[in-house]
């Protein structure tokens, strides 16, 4: 982990383990685009291939599935959100 996603953690108060529990309580279809475009990064055509979808359709599917992320996780920050799944690479 990269020492600026570890203090956005350290100021949210937030452990790894519960970015990746929330990212685990994704369904599969959220997992693989969230993983591939943010884990991974991917830009939203690169993971569109893999996907078999548009990139407009990884866009949308991305940000729906940020949506839900951010309610099976809701006493952490977006951002230390972000920057624990950015770290998981």
């Amino acid at each position: 982990m990269m020492a600026a996603e570890a203090a956005v953690l350290d100021r949210a108060g937030v452990g790894r383990t519960g970015v990746i529990a929330a990212f685990a309580r994704l369904g599969v279809q959220d997992r693989d685009v969230v993983g591939l475009c943010l884990v991974s990064g991917f830009t939203p055509a690169q993971a569109a291939v893999g996907l078999g979808l548009t990139p407009e359709a990884v866009e949308s599917r991305l940000a729906a599935a940020l949506r839900r992320l951010r309610s099976t996780a809701p006493g952490i920050p977006p951002e230390a959100l972000l920057a624990a799944l950015r770290s998981l690479a």
